[in-house]
């Protein structure tokens, strides 16, 4: 108990003196894993409420925001400013693992946290006899439910992939609750309620007994959502999805098969961004999709992506708040657009808004024509090899379904279609990261090509600035650059398609975060 009674005043004795106590240990004669008394023992204790005033009769807003992870940690952040905007007069706290680095909990105290140090229970503190299975489903869930030993009268706990949309959060941190229960939203369409916002008194008779239940169970039913639901059965009280808003586009994995119902993104007072790779990931791939108001019909179909309505939205204040943000975050930001809602606010205070470089926040279409303006007579000035460059350059543009390598910034390949078959070639318009251009060029993992444009966008539609070769080096032509048709049967119901260069054919874009991880393997969480 020596241990215990010091971690009342200071976690680095749970890290240094009880690193040794084992976790989950095997229970031979029952030939089943259990937890290990004397690891239970040590950590039933209520966590410090760091110089928090009155705390025993505060309500406090709390996050867990792990200890390394950039797109937590700037999902906490985020989740800070809208909480110090929305519900100025509760406390914070963000319950972070021993080891964050000072860069880290230096963005949060900026964004209004107070920290709560708690150990990260991973293979090295787990012991010889340690279940590793256990452990690697359930130690982010022991993590998180921490937040109910911490001695405060009453905690609403946001997951710090949330964010608040609206005043109305006053009245679910001030509605009644009877001892005992606690309130949370169904999650989605699941029969469920989800751990990702819950309003409730803490205390260690509730924490001891999720305890309990992780000594009975396996597998998925040590997820913290798992274990709140059972551990408050019939005393949850249901909040509207408002106030933990998963709203879903499609069918989402692990349901019955049909569109979820209920809709709340337009109402949401909590958004809440589950799925992987989160709103704040510092991809510049993603930032792009979230930017754009059109892009959850994309990204966000048939996956766990919750909240994706809100995306843009969400964006709007990640820009607003970059300085906050991680170097990680703050560096994507620097290549992606500006945000799509003019009416939302202003980027600089008293300036109207304004689309940088001209770039629009429309998807980038499946079909772009490309064709030259010139005087009439004027081509038969053009150089020989000036003329026949336009002649196979002009035309029709596909997305393809080819990979955005990283080469290419992962940003569309198109190919034209309108290139005479005896020519013999395949002309390509694609992205050189390293230069950050468009090109049209036969090989679209060459740095070079027929033509380039001078000024980066997003989409081949908003650059500007074409220059063509004319034999012995470039000159710059005019080119308009539009959407096109949609040619040879496109399916109907959706604007993301993308043209097979194996079948010939449409078929429905796939986004692709990374190489092969897209967004159908993406876990929920």
């Amino acid at each position: 108990m020596a241990c215990s009674q010091l971690l009342a005043f200071t976690l680095v004795c749970f890290v240094s003196v009880c690193q040794g106590v084992t976790i989950r240990q095997v229970d031979r004669d029952a030939k089943k894993p259990e937890l290990s008394p004397e690891w239970v023992q040590n950590v039933s204790f209520l966590l410090p409420a760091n110089g928090i005033p009155n705390h025993k009769k505060a309500t406090a807003v709390v996050t867990f925001a792990g200890k390394k992870n950039p797109e937590y940690i700037d999902g906490a952040v985020m989740l800070g400013m809208s909480v110090q905007k929305y519900l100025p007069e509760y406390p914070m706290v963000a319950l972070i693992i021993a080891g964050m680095k000072s860069k880290y909990r230096s963005l949060l105290k900026s964004a209004g946290w107070s920290t709560v140090m708690v150990p990260n229970w991973d293979k090295e503190y787990c012991g010889k006899e340690c279940d590793l299975e256990f452990l690697g489903r359930w130690h982010d869930s022991f993590e998180k439910i921490n937040a109910f030993r911490l001695p405060f009268a009453r905690v609403l706990f946001m997951d710090s992939d949330t964010y608040i949309f609206g005043s109305h959060v006053q009245s679910l941190v001030t509605m009644p609750l009877a001892d005992g229960h606690i309130a949370m939203a169904k999650d989605g369409c699941k029969e469920e309620y989800n751990s990702g916002v819950m309003l409730f008194s803490p205390g260690l008779a509730v924490f001891k007994q999720m305890l309990k239940m992780v000594t009975e169970r396996k597998r998925e039913q040590v997820l913290d959502q798992n274990l709140v639901n059972a551990a408050y059965r019939g005393k949850i009280v249901e909040v509207a999805r408002e106030f933990n808003c998963v709203d879903t586009v499609g069918i989402q994995p692990g349901t019955t098969g049909k569109p979820c119902e209920h809709h709340c993104s337009k109402n949401a007072v909590i958004a809440h961004f589950t799925g992987h790779p989160k709103p704040t990931s510092p991809k510049r791939r993603l930032l792009e999709l979230v930017r754009r108001p059109g892009a959850p019909a994309l990204a966000c179909m048939n996956t766990n992506f919750g909240s994706c309505g809100k995306w843009s939205e969400f964006y709007c204040d990640i820009r607003r708040y970059a300085r906050n943000l991680s170097d990680e975050l703050q560096q994507e930001l620097k290549s992606t657009g500006l945000c799509c809602h003019p009416d939302r606010f202003s980027e600089k205070k008293g300036k109207k808004y304004d689309e940088r470089n001209g770039e629009t926040c429309l998807e980038c279409p499946a079909t772009l024509k490309l064709w030259s303006q010139h005087s009439p007579g004027e081509e038969k000035h053009w150089s020989a090899n000036m003329r026949g460059n336009m002649q196979h350059i002009e035309g029709s543009y596909v997305k393809t379904n080819i990979p955005s390598l990283k080469f290419n910034g992962g940003r569309p390949i198109y190919v034209n279609q309108n290139v005479n078959p005896k020519d013999n070639i395949t002309i390509y318009m694609y992205f050189i990261q390293a230069n950050l251009v468009w090109v049209v060029g036969p090989d679209y993992t060459a740095k070079n090509g027929m033509g380039f444009a001078g000024m980066d966008a997003q989409c081949p539609r908003d650059a500007k600035y074409w220059s063509f070769h004319n034999g012995t080096g470039f000159e710059r032509r005019h080119v308009d650059i539009r959407a096109g048709t949609n040619l040879n049967n496109p399916p109907k119901g959706t604007d993301h398609i993308v043209w097979n260069v194996t079948s010939h054919s449409w078929e429905r874009e796939r986004i692709v975060w990374e190489h092969e991880n897209t967004t159908e393997d993406e876990k929920d969480d």
